[in-house]
Protein backbone atom coordinates (compact mmCIF):
# COMPACT_ATOMS: atom_id res chain seq x y z
CA UNK A 1 0.00 0.00 0.00
CA UNK A 2 1.25 3.48 -0.85
CA UNK A 3 0.37 6.88 0.50
CA UNK A 4 0.14 10.07 -1.55
CA UNK A 5 1.00 13.48 -0.12
CA UNK A 6 -1.30 16.12 -1.62
CA UNK A 7 -2.33 19.59 -0.50
CA UNK A 8 -5.50 21.16 0.80
CA UNK A 9 -5.73 24.66 -0.69
CA UNK A 10 -7.45 26.46 2.16
CA UNK A 11 -6.47 29.54 4.12
CA UNK A 12 -3.00 31.00 3.74
CA UNK A 13 -1.24 27.62 3.94
CA UNK A 14 -1.07 24.68 1.60
CA UNK A 15 -1.67 21.92 4.12
CA UNK A 16 -0.72 18.43 2.97
CA UNK A 17 -2.98 15.49 3.67
CA UNK A 18 -2.58 11.81 2.89
CA UNK A 19 -4.67 9.98 0.32
CA UNK A 20 -4.63 6.30 -0.56
CA UNK A 21 -3.57 5.94 -4.14
CA UNK A 22 -1.82 3.59 -6.52
CA UNK A 23 -0.35 6.47 -8.51
CA UNK A 24 1.95 8.24 -6.12
CA UNK A 25 5.55 8.61 -5.11
CA UNK A 26 5.76 8.95 -1.32
CA UNK A 27 5.13 5.97 0.94
CA UNK A 28 3.95 6.14 4.53
CA UNK A 29 7.31 4.68 5.52
CA UNK A 30 9.11 7.50 3.74
CA UNK A 31 6.73 10.10 5.12
CA UNK A 32 7.30 8.95 8.69
CA UNK A 33 11.01 8.71 8.08
CA UNK A 34 11.13 12.39 7.10
CA UNK A 35 8.75 13.27 9.94
CA UNK A 36 11.09 11.67 12.45
CA UNK A 37 14.04 13.54 10.93
CA UNK A 38 12.33 16.84 11.74
CA UNK A 39 14.03 18.75 14.50
CA UNK A 40 13.85 22.35 15.60
CA UNK A 41 17.27 23.07 14.21
CA UNK A 42 16.06 22.49 10.64
CA UNK A 43 13.78 20.49 8.37
CA UNK A 44 15.08 18.22 5.59
CA UNK A 45 14.57 19.70 2.14
CA UNK A 46 12.02 17.14 0.94
CA UNK A 47 9.91 17.76 4.03
CA UNK A 48 10.16 21.49 3.42
CA UNK A 49 8.67 21.03 -0.01
CA UNK A 50 5.84 18.82 1.21
CA UNK A 51 5.41 20.34 4.68
CA UNK A 52 6.34 23.97 4.13
CA UNK A 53 3.31 25.02 6.12
CA UNK A 54 4.97 23.76 9.31
CA UNK A 55 7.66 26.36 9.07
CA UNK A 56 5.18 29.16 8.29
CA UNK A 57 2.84 28.01 11.04
CA UNK A 58 5.47 28.13 13.75
CA UNK A 59 7.50 31.12 12.60
CA UNK A 60 4.45 33.36 12.50
CA UNK A 61 4.15 32.87 16.24
CA UNK A 62 7.80 33.56 17.10
CA UNK A 63 8.64 36.82 18.90
CA UNK A 64 11.50 37.44 16.46
CA UNK A 65 12.23 37.74 12.76
CA UNK A 66 15.12 36.31 10.76
CA UNK A 67 17.17 38.15 8.20
CA UNK A 68 16.98 36.65 4.72
CA UNK A 69 20.49 35.20 5.14
CA UNK A 70 19.68 33.49 8.44
CA UNK A 71 16.28 32.32 7.19
CA UNK A 72 17.98 30.69 4.21
CA UNK A 73 20.58 29.12 6.50
CA UNK A 74 17.79 27.67 8.63
CA UNK A 75 15.98 26.21 5.63
CA UNK A 76 19.23 24.73 4.27
CA UNK A 77 20.29 23.36 7.68
CA UNK A 78 23.53 25.35 7.75
CA UNK A 79 25.58 26.11 10.90
CA UNK A 80 24.76 29.51 12.39
CA UNK A 81 26.70 31.62 14.90
CA UNK A 82 24.90 34.17 17.08
CA UNK A 83 26.57 37.53 17.78
CA UNK A 84 25.66 40.19 20.34
CA UNK A 85 25.08 43.83 19.41
CA UNK A 86 26.08 45.61 22.64
CA UNK A 87 29.68 45.38 21.49
CA UNK A 88 28.62 47.58 18.55
CA UNK A 89 26.61 50.17 20.48
CA UNK A 90 28.44 50.29 23.82
CA UNK A 91 31.74 48.41 23.42
CA UNK A 92 33.56 50.33 20.69
CA UNK A 93 33.54 53.81 19.17
CA UNK A 94 32.46 54.55 15.61
CA UNK A 95 33.71 53.64 12.99
CA UNK A 96 35.73 50.82 14.57
CA UNK A 97 32.51 49.25 15.85
CA UNK A 98 31.01 48.97 12.37
CA UNK A 99 34.25 47.84 10.73
CA UNK A 100 34.72 45.14 13.37
CA UNK A 101 31.11 43.94 13.13
CA UNK A 102 31.38 43.54 9.34
CA UNK A 103 34.77 41.83 9.55
CA UNK A 104 33.60 39.41 12.25
CA UNK A 105 30.58 38.42 10.16
CA UNK A 106 32.79 37.84 7.11
CA UNK A 107 35.20 35.69 9.13
CA UNK A 108 32.29 33.46 10.15
CA UNK A 109 31.10 33.17 6.55
CA UNK A 110 34.60 32.32 5.32
CA UNK A 111 34.76 29.40 7.76
CA UNK A 112 31.51 27.83 6.53
CA UNK A 113 28.93 29.22 8.96
CA UNK A 114 26.35 32.01 8.85
CA UNK A 115 26.53 35.01 11.22
CA UNK A 116 23.39 36.12 13.08
CA UNK A 117 23.88 39.42 14.87
CA UNK A 118 21.00 39.95 17.30
CA UNK A 119 19.35 43.28 18.14
CA UNK A 120 15.95 44.84 18.80
CA UNK A 121 15.00 47.35 16.12
CA UNK A 122 11.94 49.52 16.77
CA UNK A 123 10.70 46.89 19.20
CA UNK A 124 11.27 43.90 16.90
CA UNK A 125 13.73 41.24 18.05
CA UNK A 126 15.79 40.57 14.94
CA UNK A 127 18.08 37.58 14.44
CA UNK A 128 20.53 38.45 11.71
CA UNK A 129 21.14 42.05 10.63
CA UNK A 130 21.68 43.51 7.18
CA UNK A 131 24.64 45.79 6.52
CA UNK A 132 22.32 48.80 6.59
CA UNK A 133 20.99 47.73 9.98
CA UNK A 134 24.52 47.32 11.30
CA UNK A 135 25.39 50.80 10.04
CA UNK A 136 22.32 52.20 11.77
CA UNK A 137 23.19 50.56 15.11
CA UNK A 138 26.83 51.64 14.91
CA UNK A 139 25.79 55.32 14.87
CA UNK A 140 22.44 55.28 16.70
CA UNK A 141 22.00 57.22 19.92
CA UNK A 142 20.00 56.13 22.95
CA UNK A 143 20.11 52.40 22.19
CA UNK A 144 19.28 50.47 25.37
CA UNK A 145 21.43 47.60 26.60
CA UNK A 146 18.99 44.69 26.46
CA UNK A 147 19.29 41.94 29.06
CA UNK A 148 16.48 39.67 30.25
CA UNK A 149 14.83 42.36 32.38
CA UNK A 150 14.82 44.85 29.46
CA UNK A 151 13.52 42.79 26.53
CA UNK A 152 9.78 43.09 27.18
CA UNK A 153 9.96 46.81 27.94
CA UNK A 154 11.98 47.62 24.80
CA UNK A 155 9.67 45.55 22.60
CA UNK A 156 6.50 47.05 24.09
CA UNK A 157 7.80 50.61 23.72
CA UNK A 158 9.01 49.96 20.13
CA UNK A 159 12.54 51.09 21.03
CA UNK A 160 15.99 50.05 19.84
CA UNK A 161 17.93 47.61 21.97
CA UNK A 162 21.39 46.08 21.75
CA UNK A 163 21.44 42.60 23.22
CA UNK A 164 23.94 41.82 25.95
CA UNK A 165 25.38 38.34 26.43
CA UNK A 166 22.28 37.42 28.45
CA UNK A 167 19.89 38.94 25.90
CA UNK A 168 21.65 37.22 23.02
CA UNK A 169 21.53 33.86 24.81
CA UNK A 170 17.75 34.25 25.17
CA UNK A 171 17.43 35.04 21.46
CA UNK A 172 19.72 32.10 20.59
CA UNK A 173 17.52 29.77 22.61
CA UNK A 174 14.37 31.08 20.91
CA UNK A 175 15.93 30.74 17.46
CA UNK A 176 17.63 27.41 18.25
CA UNK A 177 21.14 28.68 17.51
CA UNK A 178 23.43 26.65 19.79
CA UNK A 179 26.71 28.58 19.33
CA UNK A 180 27.23 32.22 20.31
CA UNK A 181 30.42 34.28 19.99
CA UNK A 182 31.26 37.35 22.05
CA UNK A 183 34.30 39.18 23.41
CA UNK A 184 33.96 38.53 27.11
CA UNK A 185 31.11 37.55 29.40
CA UNK A 186 29.92 39.51 32.43
CA UNK A 187 30.47 38.30 35.95
CA UNK A 188 30.72 39.20 39.61
CA UNK A 189 31.91 42.79 39.91
CA UNK A 190 34.80 43.66 42.13
CA UNK A 191 33.46 44.27 45.63
CA UNK A 192 30.45 42.28 44.53
CA UNK A 193 30.32 40.63 47.94
CA UNK A 194 29.05 43.95 49.32
CA UNK A 195 27.34 45.52 46.30
CA UNK A 196 25.73 42.27 45.02
CA UNK A 197 26.49 43.54 41.51
CA UNK A 198 26.43 40.31 39.52
CA UNK A 199 25.88 40.15 35.78
CA UNK A 200 22.68 38.53 34.50
CA UNK A 201 24.90 36.72 31.99
CA UNK A 202 25.78 34.15 34.65
CA UNK A 203 22.21 33.17 35.51
CA UNK A 204 21.35 33.01 31.81
CA UNK A 205 24.26 30.66 31.18
CA UNK A 206 22.96 28.46 33.98
CA UNK A 207 19.55 27.97 32.36
CA UNK A 208 20.39 27.81 28.65
CA UNK A 209 21.73 25.16 26.27
CA UNK A 210 24.02 27.61 24.49
CA UNK A 211 27.77 27.29 24.01
CA UNK A 212 29.41 30.70 24.42
CA UNK A 213 32.82 31.36 22.90
CA UNK A 214 34.60 34.25 24.63
CA UNK A 215 37.99 35.40 25.86
CA UNK A 216 36.99 34.65 29.41
CA UNK A 217 35.46 37.08 31.87
CA UNK A 218 36.05 40.77 31.36
CA UNK A 219 39.19 41.56 33.35
CA UNK A 220 37.51 44.53 35.03
CA UNK A 221 35.52 41.94 37.06
CA UNK A 222 36.28 39.51 39.89
CA UNK A 223 37.29 36.47 37.85
CA UNK A 224 37.73 34.07 40.78
CA UNK A 225 34.26 34.71 42.24
CA UNK A 226 32.74 34.56 38.77
CA UNK A 227 34.18 31.10 38.17
CA UNK A 228 32.74 29.99 41.52
CA UNK A 229 29.33 31.39 40.55
CA UNK A 230 29.41 29.59 37.19
CA UNK A 231 30.20 26.33 38.98
CA UNK A 232 27.16 26.82 41.21
CA UNK A 233 25.04 27.43 38.10
CA UNK A 234 26.20 24.14 36.56
CA UNK A 235 27.98 25.81 33.63
CA UNK A 236 30.74 23.74 32.01
CA UNK A 237 33.78 26.06 31.73
CA UNK A 238 36.67 25.06 29.48
CA UNK A 239 39.76 26.89 28.34
CA UNK A 240 40.58 26.52 24.64
CA UNK A 241 43.95 24.94 23.90
CA UNK A 242 46.30 22.63 25.72
CA UNK A 243 46.43 24.61 28.96
CA UNK A 244 43.83 24.94 31.72
CA UNK A 245 44.97 28.53 32.31
CA UNK A 246 41.87 30.73 32.26
CA UNK A 247 42.30 33.89 30.14
CA UNK A 248 41.54 37.40 31.37
CA UNK A 249 40.15 39.08 28.25
CA UNK A 250 43.04 41.45 27.46
CA UNK A 251 45.67 38.99 28.67
CA UNK A 252 46.42 35.33 28.08
CA UNK A 253 46.35 34.39 31.75
CA UNK A 254 44.31 35.45 34.77
CA UNK A 255 45.98 33.49 37.56
CA UNK A 256 42.95 31.19 37.72
CA UNK A 257 42.50 27.77 36.17
CA UNK A 258 39.50 26.50 34.23
CA UNK A 259 38.03 23.16 35.37
CA UNK A 260 38.67 21.69 31.90
CA UNK A 261 40.35 22.41 28.60
CA UNK A 262 39.41 21.52 25.02
CA UNK A 263 42.07 20.90 22.43
CA UNK A 264 40.14 22.04 19.35
CA UNK A 265 36.75 22.87 17.83
CA UNK A 266 35.81 19.21 17.39
CA UNK A 267 36.35 18.55 21.10
CA UNK A 268 34.23 21.58 22.03
CA UNK A 269 31.45 20.49 19.64
CA UNK A 270 31.39 17.03 21.22
CA UNK A 271 30.94 18.58 24.67
CA UNK A 272 27.98 20.64 23.41
CA UNK A 273 26.54 17.58 21.72
CA UNK A 274 26.75 15.48 24.86
CA UNK A 275 25.30 18.32 26.94
CA UNK A 276 22.25 18.32 24.69
CA UNK A 277 21.98 14.53 24.82
CA UNK A 278 21.89 14.68 28.62
CA UNK A 279 19.30 17.50 28.50
CA UNK A 280 21.39 19.42 31.03
CA UNK A 281 19.82 22.78 30.11
CA UNK A 282 22.92 24.61 31.30
CA UNK A 283 25.45 26.32 29.11
CA UNK A 284 29.03 25.74 28.05
CA UNK A 285 31.73 28.43 28.15
CA UNK A 286 34.74 28.04 25.87
CA UNK A 287 37.35 30.58 27.00
CA UNK A 288 39.74 31.38 24.15
CA UNK A 289 42.90 33.29 25.10
CA UNK A 290 43.66 36.37 23.04
CA UNK A 291 46.46 35.65 20.51
CA UNK A 292 49.80 36.33 22.23
CA UNK A 293 50.87 38.85 19.61
CA UNK A 294 47.79 40.95 20.48
CA UNK A 295 47.79 40.44 24.27
CA UNK A 296 48.46 43.32 26.63
CA UNK A 297 50.94 43.55 29.47
CA UNK A 298 49.21 42.32 32.64
CA UNK A 299 50.64 45.08 34.85
CA UNK A 300 49.69 47.87 32.44
CA UNK A 301 46.11 46.72 31.99
CA UNK A 302 45.59 46.09 35.71
CA UNK A 303 46.76 49.63 36.57
CA UNK A 304 44.44 51.10 33.95
CA UNK A 305 41.48 49.07 35.23
CA UNK A 306 42.07 50.01 38.88
CA UNK A 307 42.28 53.69 37.95
CA UNK A 308 39.05 53.49 35.92
CA UNK A 309 37.24 51.62 38.72
CA UNK A 310 38.24 54.27 41.25
CA UNK A 311 37.06 57.01 38.92
CA UNK A 312 33.72 55.24 38.31
CA UNK A 313 33.16 54.81 42.04
CA UNK A 314 33.94 58.49 42.68
CA UNK A 315 31.43 59.56 40.02
CA UNK A 316 28.72 57.21 41.34
CA UNK A 317 28.49 55.15 38.12
CA UNK A 318 26.67 51.89 38.81
CA UNK A 319 24.91 48.94 37.21
CA UNK A 320 25.02 48.33 33.49
CA UNK A 321 26.75 51.67 32.85
CA UNK A 322 29.91 50.53 34.65
CA UNK A 323 31.32 48.23 31.97
CA UNK A 324 31.15 50.63 28.98
CA UNK A 325 32.52 53.46 31.13
CA UNK A 326 35.52 51.44 32.28
CA UNK A 327 36.22 50.01 28.81
CA UNK A 328 36.22 53.53 27.40
CA UNK A 329 38.53 54.82 30.16
CA UNK A 330 40.89 51.86 29.82
CA UNK A 331 41.09 52.43 26.07
CA UNK A 332 41.97 56.08 26.65
CA UNK A 333 44.51 55.23 29.35
CA UNK A 334 46.24 52.71 27.12
CA UNK A 335 46.25 55.05 24.10
CA UNK A 336 43.86 52.78 22.20
CA UNK A 337 45.90 49.61 22.69
CA UNK A 338 43.10 47.94 24.66
CA UNK A 339 40.65 48.64 21.81
CA UNK A 340 43.03 47.02 19.34
CA UNK A 341 43.26 43.98 21.64
CA UNK A 342 39.49 43.89 21.97
CA UNK A 343 39.10 43.86 18.17
CA UNK A 344 41.76 41.16 17.76
CA UNK A 345 40.22 38.82 20.33
CA UNK A 346 36.66 39.09 18.98
CA UNK A 347 37.92 38.22 15.50
CA UNK A 348 39.83 35.25 16.88
CA UNK A 349 36.77 34.13 18.83
CA UNK A 350 34.72 34.33 15.63
CA UNK A 351 37.07 31.86 13.95
CA UNK A 352 36.86 29.43 16.84
CA UNK A 353 33.10 29.81 17.20
CA UNK A 354 32.46 29.27 13.50
CA UNK A 355 34.60 26.12 13.55
CA UNK A 356 32.69 24.78 16.58
CA UNK A 357 29.33 25.53 14.91
CA UNK A 358 30.42 23.66 11.76
CA UNK A 359 31.62 20.64 13.75
CA UNK A 360 28.46 20.63 15.90
CA UNK A 361 26.28 20.71 12.79
CA UNK A 362 28.14 17.66 11.48
CA UNK A 363 27.30 15.80 14.69
CA UNK A 364 23.65 16.88 14.50
CA UNK A 365 23.43 15.84 10.85
CA UNK A 366 24.82 12.44 11.78
CA UNK A 367 22.11 12.19 14.45
CA UNK A 368 19.43 13.05 11.89
CA UNK A 369 20.71 10.38 9.51
CA UNK A 370 20.52 7.81 12.29
CA UNK A 371 17.10 9.06 13.41
CA UNK A 372 15.75 9.03 9.86
CA UNK A 373 16.74 5.34 9.62
CA UNK A 374 14.70 4.37 12.68
CA UNK A 375 12.65 1.34 11.75
CA UNK A 376 14.84 0.33 8.82
CA UNK A 377 17.17 -2.62 8.51
CA UNK A 378 20.32 -2.69 6.40
CA UNK A 379 21.24 -6.27 5.79
CA UNK A 380 21.41 -8.12 9.09
CA UNK A 381 22.27 -5.02 11.13
CA UNK A 382 19.56 -3.52 13.30
CA UNK A 383 19.95 0.24 13.43
CA UNK A 384 17.63 0.61 16.40
CA UNK A 385 15.08 -1.24 18.48
CA UNK A 386 12.58 -0.74 15.68
CA UNK A 387 12.08 -3.17 12.82
CA UNK A 388 10.42 -2.86 9.45
CA UNK A 389 8.42 -5.59 7.74
CA UNK A 390 7.25 -5.35 4.11
CA UNK A 391 4.44 -7.22 2.41
CA UNK A 392 4.06 -7.46 -1.33
CA UNK A 393 0.28 -7.77 -1.17
CA UNK A 394 -1.96 -4.69 -1.32
CA UNK A 395 -4.55 -4.29 1.40
CA UNK A 396 -7.90 -2.57 1.23
CA UNK A 397 -9.14 0.29 3.37
CA UNK A 398 -12.00 -1.67 4.80
CA UNK A 399 -10.17 -2.69 7.96
CA UNK A 400 -7.09 -4.21 9.50
CA UNK A 401 -8.82 -7.58 9.62
CA UNK A 402 -8.61 -7.82 5.84
CA UNK A 403 -4.82 -8.12 5.89
CA UNK A 404 -3.92 -11.47 4.48
CA UNK A 405 -1.12 -11.94 6.95
CA UNK A 406 -1.04 -11.95 10.73
CA UNK A 407 2.06 -9.77 10.81
CA UNK A 408 1.43 -6.01 10.72
CA UNK A 409 2.98 -4.22 7.74
CA UNK A 410 4.83 -1.78 9.99
CA UNK A 411 6.31 -3.22 13.16
CA UNK A 412 7.58 -0.37 15.33
CA UNK A 413 8.77 -2.34 18.31
CA UNK A 414 5.66 -4.53 18.49
CA UNK A 415 6.94 -5.96 21.78
CA UNK A 416 6.63 -2.55 23.40
CA UNK A 417 3.79 -2.05 25.87
CA UNK A 418 2.43 1.10 24.28
CA UNK A 419 0.84 2.13 21.01
CA UNK A 420 2.19 4.67 18.57
CA UNK A 421 0.71 8.05 19.54
CA UNK A 422 -0.26 10.56 16.86
CA UNK A 423 -1.14 14.10 17.96
CA UNK A 424 -2.79 16.29 15.35
CA UNK A 425 -5.81 17.42 13.42
CA UNK A 426 -8.81 15.37 12.33
CA UNK A 427 -11.45 16.64 9.94
CA UNK A 428 -14.03 15.50 7.41
CA UNK A 429 -13.03 16.19 3.79
CA UNK A 430 -15.80 16.84 1.26
CA UNK A 431 -15.35 17.40 -2.46
CA UNK A 432 -18.01 18.86 -4.75
CA UNK A 433 -17.34 18.16 -8.44
CA UNK A 434 -19.53 20.29 -10.66
CA UNK A 435 -21.05 18.37 -13.57
CA UNK A 436 -21.53 21.36 -15.85
CA UNK A 437 -18.78 22.79 -18.05
CA UNK A 438 -19.57 26.39 -17.20
CA UNK A 439 -19.71 27.67 -13.63
CA UNK A 440 -21.31 30.97 -12.72
CA UNK A 441 -20.35 32.50 -9.41
CA UNK A 442 -23.54 34.51 -9.14
CA UNK A 443 -25.52 32.47 -6.68
CA UNK A 444 -26.72 29.94 -9.28
CA UNK A 445 -27.17 26.30 -8.29
CA UNK A 446 -25.04 23.78 -10.17
CA UNK A 447 -25.40 20.02 -10.29
CA UNK A 448 -22.46 18.23 -8.70
CA UNK A 449 -21.20 14.94 -7.31
CA UNK A 450 -20.26 15.04 -3.63
CA UNK A 451 -17.77 12.71 -1.99
CA UNK A 452 -16.70 12.49 1.64
CA UNK A 453 -13.83 10.92 3.54
CA UNK A 454 -11.85 11.30 6.72
CA UNK A 455 -9.10 13.92 6.55
CA UNK A 456 -6.57 15.88 8.57
CA UNK A 457 -2.80 15.42 8.53
CA UNK A 458 -2.63 13.74 11.93
CA UNK A 459 -5.74 11.62 11.41
CA UNK A 460 -4.56 10.35 8.01
CA UNK A 461 -1.17 9.33 9.37
CA UNK A 462 -2.82 7.75 12.40
CA UNK A 463 -5.24 5.73 10.30
CA UNK A 464 -2.44 4.51 8.03
CA UNK A 465 -0.38 3.44 11.05
CA UNK A 466 -3.47 1.91 12.71
CA UNK A 467 -3.98 -0.34 9.67
CA UNK A 468 -0.28 -1.07 9.15
CA UNK A 469 0.20 -1.99 12.81
CA UNK A 470 -2.95 -3.99 13.35
CA UNK A 471 -4.62 -1.35 15.53
CA UNK A 472 -1.54 -0.49 17.65
CA UNK A 473 -1.92 3.29 17.15
CA UNK A 474 -3.88 6.01 18.96
CA UNK A 475 -4.88 9.50 17.83
CA UNK A 476 -5.01 12.47 20.20
CA UNK A 477 -7.11 15.14 18.50
CA UNK A 478 -10.26 17.25 18.96
CA UNK A 479 -13.60 16.49 17.30
CA UNK A 480 -17.14 17.67 17.96
CA UNK A 481 -20.04 15.72 19.44
CA UNK A 482 -21.83 15.95 16.09
CA UNK A 483 -22.53 13.66 13.14
CA UNK A 484 -19.14 14.41 11.57
CA UNK A 485 -17.37 13.47 14.79
CA UNK A 486 -19.22 10.14 14.96
CA UNK A 487 -18.35 9.53 11.31
CA UNK A 488 -14.64 9.96 12.03
CA UNK A 489 -14.81 7.63 15.04
CA UNK A 490 -16.46 4.91 12.96
CA UNK A 491 -13.83 4.92 10.20
CA UNK A 492 -11.24 3.28 12.49
CA UNK A 493 -12.93 2.12 15.72
CA UNK A 494 -10.73 2.71 18.77
CA UNK A 495 -8.26 4.93 16.93
CA UNK A 496 -9.40 8.25 18.43
CA UNK A 497 -8.74 8.43 22.15
CA UNK A 498 -11.49 8.83 24.70
CA UNK A 499 -11.75 12.42 25.86
CA UNK A 500 -11.13 13.90 22.42
CA UNK A 501 -14.80 14.77 21.86
CA UNK A 502 -15.50 18.44 22.62
CA UNK A 503 -19.02 19.09 23.95
CA UNK A 504 -21.00 21.33 21.58
CA UNK A 505 -17.93 21.45 19.37
CA UNK A 506 -17.99 21.59 15.59
CA UNK A 507 -15.87 18.86 14.00
CA UNK A 508 -13.31 20.46 11.64
CA UNK A 509 -14.25 20.19 7.97
CA UNK A 510 -12.67 20.94 4.63
CA UNK A 511 -14.64 21.42 1.43
CA UNK A 512 -13.21 21.64 -2.10
CA UNK A 513 -15.27 22.81 -5.09
CA UNK A 514 -13.96 21.37 -8.36
CA UNK A 515 -14.88 21.90 -11.99
CA UNK A 516 -15.85 19.08 -14.34
CA UNK A 517 -12.17 18.36 -15.09
CA UNK A 518 -11.34 17.93 -11.40
CA UNK A 519 -9.46 21.24 -11.04
CA UNK A 520 -10.00 22.82 -7.63
CA UNK A 521 -11.74 26.19 -7.83
CA UNK A 522 -12.31 26.93 -4.18
CA UNK A 523 -11.34 25.50 -0.83
CA UNK A 524 -13.16 26.13 2.44
CA UNK A 525 -11.86 25.17 5.86
CA UNK A 526 -13.53 25.27 9.28
CA UNK A 527 -10.64 24.22 11.52
CA UNK A 528 -11.17 26.25 14.70
CA UNK A 529 -11.52 23.14 16.88
CA UNK A 530 -7.86 22.29 16.29
CA UNK A 531 -7.18 24.90 19.00
CA UNK A 532 -8.72 22.43 21.47
CA UNK A 533 -5.73 20.11 21.05
CA UNK A 534 -4.38 21.61 24.23
CA UNK A 535 -1.52 21.00 26.64
CA UNK A 536 -4.10 19.76 29.19
CA UNK A 537 -5.38 17.22 26.67
CA UNK A 538 -1.81 15.99 26.18
CA UNK A 539 -1.17 15.86 29.93
CA UNK A 540 -4.36 13.85 30.45
CA UNK A 541 -2.85 11.20 28.17
CA UNK A 542 0.73 11.43 29.44
CA UNK A 543 0.83 7.72 30.32
CA UNK A 544 0.15 6.88 26.67
CA UNK A 545 2.86 9.29 25.55
CA UNK A 546 5.36 7.82 28.00
CA UNK A 547 4.68 4.27 26.79
CA UNK A 548 4.55 5.07 23.07
CA UNK A 549 7.47 3.70 21.00
CA UNK A 550 6.93 6.57 18.55
CA UNK A 551 5.21 9.97 18.77
CA UNK A 552 4.01 11.65 15.56
CA UNK A 553 3.07 15.33 15.68
CA UNK A 554 1.51 17.37 12.89
CA UNK A 555 1.55 21.13 12.41
CA UNK A 556 -2.13 21.83 13.01
CA UNK A 557 -1.88 21.87 16.80
CA UNK A 558 -1.39 25.16 18.68
CA UNK A 559 2.22 26.29 19.02
CA UNK A 560 2.19 25.96 22.81
CA UNK A 561 1.01 22.36 22.51
CA UNK A 562 3.63 21.60 19.88
CA UNK A 563 6.39 23.00 22.10
CA UNK A 564 5.09 21.02 25.09
CA UNK A 565 5.02 17.74 23.15
CA UNK A 566 8.54 18.29 21.82
CA UNK A 567 9.81 19.05 25.33
CA UNK A 568 8.21 15.88 26.69
CA UNK A 569 9.61 13.81 23.82
CA UNK A 570 13.07 15.21 24.52
CA UNK A 571 12.67 14.49 28.21
CA UNK A 572 11.56 10.92 27.51
CA UNK A 573 14.02 10.50 24.61
CA UNK A 574 11.25 9.58 22.21
CA UNK A 575 11.58 9.66 18.45
CA UNK A 576 9.16 12.34 17.28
Amino acid sequence: MRIEVTKQPYGSNNIPFLNYSTENTVSIIQFLKFKMAYRLNGIPKLVQRNLGFLRNYSESRHPFVYSKEVSRAKSENMPIVALESTIITHGMPYPQNLETALEVENIIRQRGAVPATVAILKGQLTVGLTEDQLRYLAQAKGVIKASRRDLAYIAAAKLDGATTVAGTIIASELADIPVFVTGGIGGVHREGESTLDISADLNELGRSKTLVVCSGIKSILDIGRTLEYLETQGVCVCSFGESNEFPAFYTVRSGHRAPYSVADAKHAARILHESHRFHLNSGVVIAVPVPRRDAMDEKVIEEAINSALTDAKRKGIRGKEVTPYILSNVSEATSGTSLETNIALIKNNARVGADIAVEFKKLKNADNVNDSNIGFRKGAENISNFTRTFHTSSNTRSGAENCGDDTPMLALDMKADGDVLVIGGANVDRTYRVSEDTIQLDGSTHACVMDQCGGGVGRNMAEALWRLRGGRTKLLTAIGDDADGKYLEEIAPGLILNGCVVKNGRTPTYAAVMDSRGECLLGLGDMALHNDITVDRVNNNMTLLERAPLVVLDGNVPQITMDHVLEQCQRLRKPE
